[in-house]
């Protein structure tokens, strides 16, 4: 899986590609569902 971050805050037209192992991916949107979205100018779009 690939997600496309960018980071809003820093500049808005930073982005970066992250490459995700299925069991970094399960947890990243497990941590999502616990602790919400604590960092509202960054935006994770699934590739």
């Amino acid at each position: 899986p690939v997600f496309l971050i960018n980071f809003a805050e820093v500049n808005n037209t930073a982005q970066n590609f992250v490459h995700f192992t299925e069991e970094e991916e399960d947890l990243v949107f497990r941590m999502h569902r616990l602790v919400g979205n604590r960092y509202p100018n960054t935006h994770i779009t699934y590739l």
